[in-house]
């Protein structure tokens, strides 16, 4: 009885592991492809590449990462971002934070959005690509953004012609 069951577990085991070499040849040259467009900034093509890749493997770091990425890019509403980003947040990727942060300013959580930053921007430089300036001017647009909504005021706009 004992063997039968060790066999069983056996097969089934060679079944998992030849079904993810299956799956991850599936989704490689879309990937591949996708990376490309990334590369190239055709970032519409990428997100339905992504997409595939996505379908097969949900929790894929790169293409969440580069759909998310792409997304913001093309000004998308950050709530698509959002649910590829949420999949991969406990990544050790640096640009996961720095665009959480994005994400954030976009959505009007302002001090979540600087937190994200300041984490990313703790991150040793050698790690991560985006520079301290870069960082630094995110951080004060955050800040402006903040001081600026909690000050409300009236403010009437006027046409004042073709000129």
């Amino acid at each position: 009885m004992k063997i039968v069951l060790y066999i069983s577990v056996i097969i089934y085991s060679i079944q998992l592991c030849s079904q993810s070499a299956v799956s991850s040849k599936l989704y490689a040259k879309d990937l591949k492809a996708a990376n490309t467009y990334f590369d190239s900034e055709d970032y519409i093509n990428a997100i339905n590449l992504y997409r595939k890749v996505i379908a097969i493997n949900p929790n894929h770091e790169i293409a969440n990462l580069n759909s998310a990425i792409s997304r913001i890019r093309l000004n998308q509403s950050p709530d698509s971002s959002l649910i590829n980003l949420s999949k991969i947040k406990s990544s050790t990727t640096p640009e996961v934070q720095f665009y959480f942060g994005k994400i954030f300013h976009l959505t009007n959580n302002f001090d979540q959005a600087i937190t994200c930053y300041t984490k990313y921007k703790n991150i040793p430089i050698k790690h991560r690509s985006i520079s301290n300036d870069e960082v630094d001017y995110y951080i004060a647009c955050s800040n402006n953004a903040r001081d600026l909504i909690s000050k409300p005021h009236r403010s009437l706009i006027k046409n004042v012609g073709a000129s």
